[in-house]
This record gives C-alpha cells, sequence and structure tokens, in this order.
C-alpha cells in the first residue's frame, strides 16, 4: 500500500484498478475532478462514490499490471504538484467535514497518514526530477515546512513506526530541504 508509517491498513486509491456498475455513476450522479486542479483525483472520486455503493466486493487476484518506465508522465516532475496536492488535501478534509467525520479517531489517524503520503510524495518528486538547485531548494522548504505535515506528524505522536518512518519523520521534521535531499538520494541509490 506504500503507506510509510502504518502498513495495517490497504486500500484502493486508483480507479485503473476498480470496476464499477454503471448503475452507480447514475444513482450518485459522481464524476471525476479535474486533474488539472487535483493530482490523484482517483482519491476523490473513489473516497466520494463509494457512499452510493450497495455492495464492495475486494478480490486479491492480480488482474492489473503497472509498467514504470522512465520519463513516463508519473516519473516526471510535474512544477505544480504541490499546489495540486494540497488542493486534493482540502477537498478531501472538506468533504470529510461535510460527512462529519473530521472528529473521529480513526479519521485522524488515517487523514494524518494522507497528509503526510501526499507531501512525502512532493518532497521525493523534486528531489528526483527538479534538476535546478536553487529551486529544488525552494520548493522543497515549501512542502517540508507545510502546516498540514507538521500537524499531521504531531498527531502521529505515540505511534510505534518501524525505522524508516522514523527517519523519514525526522528528516521531513527538519524542515531542512539539503538534509531531505541527501538522505533520500542516499537511502535510494542502487
Amino acid at each position: 500500500n506504500g503507506r510509510l508509517f502504518d502498513h495495517s491498513v490497504d486500500y484502493i486509491r486508483s480507479a485503473c484498478a476498480s470496476v464499477y456498475k454503471m448503475e452507480l455513476f447514475r444513482r450518485s450522479g459522481i464524476l471525476f475532478e479535474s486533474e488539472r486542479i487535483y493530482l490523484n483525483e482517483d482519491i476523490l472520486f473513489n473516497l466520494k462514490i463509494v457512499r452510493f455503493a450497495k455492495s464492495i466486493t475486494v478480490i486479491s487476484d492480480c488482474l492489473y499490471n503497472y509498467d514504470c518506465r522512465q520519463g513516463s508522465l508519473t516519473q516526471c516532475r510535474k512544477a505544480d504538484m504541490f499546489k495540486r496536492k494540497c488542493a486534493l488535501l482540502d477537498n478531501y478534509l472538506t468533504f470529510a467535514k461535510e460527512q462529519g467525520i473530521t472528529e473521529e479517531k480513526v479519521f485522524k489517524g488515517r487523514y494524518s497518514q494522507f497528509v503526510i503520503h501526499q507531501l512525502y510524495d512532493c518532497a521525493v518528486s523534486e528531489s528526483n526530477w527538479n534538476p535546478d538547485k536553487k529551486d529544488k531548494a525552494k520548493s522543497l522548504t515549501q512542502i517540508l515546512s507545510d502546516s498540514r505535515m507538521k500537524d499531521a506528524f504531531r498527531s502521529l505522536d505515540g505511534i510505534q513506526i518501524n525505522k524508516k518512518a522514523f527517519l523519514t519523520r525526522a528528516v521531513m521534521e527538519t524542515g531542512n530541504p539539503y538534509i531531505f535531499d541527501c538522505l533520500y538520494k542516499f537511502c535510494t541509490r542502487n
């Protein structure tokens, strides 16, 4: 499931790993949000449409192979990634408020995980694919100092995490773009 701090719960985020009945679209009226505004718009779509499902079936068979190629859209820098991820986080939180679940302990923990993951993705993207060192440092500083991330880390205080998650958290909490970039590259080198 790719989550840094909690591997005990898996969930489907991508619409390409799901099959929906057409009746669900007709009944709900829900459509995909614009990918120009939100990065990972599948998450919002699945979050909203699942409320209208009468039943959900999960199978463990591997029926989808994802080819991760160098230079593909998912493997390159998106200059507006942070802005689009922040829009995703805002929409997600607004939806949760509308549902009246933001005070539930389970929501708080999962939302904190979600925030950290989305912002970690932004930092990794900058570290991997931003060739301009000054711009990379500026972008990483903005990401690492985001108040949502700081709040998410605070809400996870006291939760046991593995060594990788502990180090990642410590590095992200420094807010230092150079430390993050160096350690990320060190930890992911071949």
